[in-house]
């Protein structure tokens, strides 16, 4: 049994008492204190538990006075937490309708707080006019008036309510004078103006009012003609404008239409439409403040390179997704200690020489085929490269494609005496599609001949409707044809030549061929003997 000491102890241990124990005891019986109010002993021994020990109260206080974590215990009065907080996930008051079921003393916003009615009304009862104890002031969007004059002119005064006149009668008419709301206008009746008077500046024209009166100085105008000023002359009306074509000035004359090459040249662009001159405002090109700190963004709008956080996976290249947010993808990664980016296609809208410029080699396919040398070089052309070189296979061609054909065979005799240049009667026409494309002539003239001490000479004489007549490639495509420096006569089988004419129009084009007698002596002859003559026009696309 462990060491106890006793001390100011009387015979039935009923005085004060100090038990120590110097090791541990157990008490196994009953013990009983009889110690009044005073505490029936005193534990030392720091902030050990001791196990087991069942107290009936705790400090004075029976365990119905004490809120049990698990709710078992119900509150049996008001509880006032002071100037503390009580949190929890959800607030439940079960008490029965008509008692408020929460108080609250302050005025102050609560933040955040979600209701479903507002003084016993659902939210769409504030959503209906009918339901407005007052009419809307104008300073809110409203009238400031609940009737207004059925058939009266409404005026405005100010944040003031809108007033509205009575019914104008019959011939009564508005007029302002520059101050206070406008009177009416007896101008007779509403179908004829009788009492107005007589005008006291400016003269009436019968006629087409002139434009040093507020006129047009015309009767009729061009159907979507542009109207141009001519000081105080007329105006005029330009014709309506042909698809494609618009409108320049030169800073002196009246503006004309132009289109086509033209109107790429006076507006600074290429054929492909680039800008080639001149200089764009930023504000031109999207909303807000330009600056070394800003990008264009996909939305047309200048902007800050935003600090959000990466999307997608390592080595993934960041793209503007949406204008707000960086995207990331899967088809699109660098990989930094090779200096290789793997994309899953690659596209450029760049129609220069350089669009794509490499240093190196180009390999493609699964097997890593080189398309490109490192020196920059297509290699030897070989199956390896070329699965069909057929005919049927190279589609899709553009540039050098004839878009259109047009022939034409004459086969009558034509004779001539002259030196003046007379028709071959063997022509053709053809319009083309675009002004930068070309046409290639081909020429056959069967059967040449002259008599006497004289030549042929040939040439084509290209006309442009509505334009000049030149003489293509600038001279003679034949100048001493059947030429024999003697006065006996020659015949010769034919003679052929071709052109490739660059005429810069797309107006139709009429292409004859052209003959002369070139010593102006005897007789020469194209198409001998009824022989065949034949122009052929194609239009090459550019």
């Amino acid at each position: 049994m462990a060491d106890i000491q006793v001390a100011n102890a009387d015979a039935d241990l009923s005085g004060n008492t100090l038990v120590t124990e110097e090791n541990a005891y157990t008490i196994t019986g009953l013990h009983t204190f009889s110690r009044s109010t005073n505490a029936p002993f005193a534990v030392v021994s720091g902030a050990a538990v001791v196990a087991n020990l069942d107290a009936d109260k705790l400090d004075g206080i029976e365990a119905t006075g004490f809120v049990k974590a698990n709710g078992t215990v119900a509150l049996t009065a008001n509880w006032d937490a002071g100037a503390y907080e009580i949190r929890a996930q959800t607030l439940e008051a079960d008490v029965s309708t008509g008692t408020a079921p929460l108080t609250i003393a302050s005025t102050t916003k609560v933040a955040n707080l979600n209701v479903d009615k507002l003084d016993d009304q659902e939210g769409t009862y504030y959503l209906d006019p009918g339901n407005l104890s007052s009419a809307v002031a104008v300073n809110k969007g409203g009238t400031g008036a609940t009737s207004l004059t059925d058939g009266g002119v409404l005026l405005g005064s100010g944040t003031s309510a809108i007033t509205a006149t009575a019914v104008l009668g019959d011939g009564e008419i508005l007029i302002g004078d520059a101050s206070g709301d406008p009177t009416t206008l007896d101008v007779g009746s509403s179908t004829a103006i009788t009492v107005l008077g007589t005008v006291a500046t400016g003269v009436w024209q019968g006629t087409d009012v002139g434009v040093a009166y507020g006129g047009t100085g015309v009767s009729t105008l061009t159907d979507g003609g542009v109207l141009l000023g001519n000081g105080t002359g007329n105006i005029q009306a330009m014709a309506v404008l042909a698809n494609g074509e618009m409108i320049v000035g030169d800073g002196t004359t009246d503006p004309v239409a132009e289109a086509g090459s033209t109107l790429r040249a006076s507006i600074g662009c290429d054929a492909a439409g680039n800008i080639t001159s001149g200089t764009v405002a930023t504000a031109r090109l999207g909303s807000g403040t330009a600056s070394s700190g800003t990008f264009l963004r996909g939305d047309s709008s200048w902007a800050a390179p935003s600090a959000t956080s990466a999307a997608g996976s390592d080595t993934q290249v960041q793209y503007n997704d949406g204008g707000s947010s960086f995207g990331g993808d899967a088809g699109l990664v660098y990989n930094d200690s090779t200096d290789l980016l793997t994309s899953g296609k690659l596209a450029t809208t760049d129609t220069s020489a350089t669009s794509i410029d490499v240093a190196g080699g180009i390999t493609a396919g699964t097997g890593n085929v080189a398309i490109v040398n490192a020196a920059g070089k297509i290699p030897e052309i070989s199956s390896t490269y070329f699965a069909d070189l057929s005919g049927a296979n190279l589609t899709g061609i553009s540039a050098g494609k004839i878009l259109q054909v047009h022939n034409f065979i004459y086969t009558a005799q034509v004779g001539s005496t002259s030196s003046t240049f007379a028709t071959t009667n063997v022509l053709d026409k053809i319009t083309l599609a675009d002004t930068d494309n070309k046409v290639l002539v081909m020429v056959d003239i069967g059967g040449l001949g002259k008599s006497g001490n004289t030549s042929i000479a040939v040439r084509l004489r290209r006309a442009i409707s509505g334009g000049a007549t030149t003489t293509v490639s600038g001279g003679n495509f034949l100048s001493s044809g059947a030429n024999t420096a003697a006065t006996g006569t020659n015949y010769i089988g034919s003679a052929s030549f071709q052109a490739l004419d660059n005429p810069t129009t797309t107006s139709e084009l009429t292409y004859t061929v052209e003959f002369s007698n070139v010593s102006n002596a005897s007789n020469t002859y194209v198409m001998l003997g009824n022989g065949r003559g034949s122009i052929t026009l194609m239009e090459v696309e550019v």
